[in-house]
């Protein structure tokens, strides 16, 4: 018998998410996976639109906008 190495698990977050599903325009998830083609942005649809949802709100932090949360 070979060496078996265990599988990896996902990580668990050091805090709390919660789930958010916004329904976007078929023009809109094709510009998404434009930006998996590039891959600097995230490897699905989902990944690139939270990584842009995450950058939105920081800038918008860091402008003002939004008040930083403790």
């Amino acid at each position: 018998m070979g060496y078996h190495r265990p599988m990896a698990g996902r990580r668990k977050n050091a805090e709390p998410t919660k789930k958010v599903e916004p329904r976007l325009s078929p023009k809109v998830h094709a510009q998404l996976q434009r930006l998996v083609d590039i891959g600097t942005y995230g490897g699905n649809p989902t990944e690139v639109a939270k990584y842009l949802i995450l950058r939105e709100i920081d800038d918008l932090t860091r402008a003002g906008v939004l008040k930083p949360l403790d």
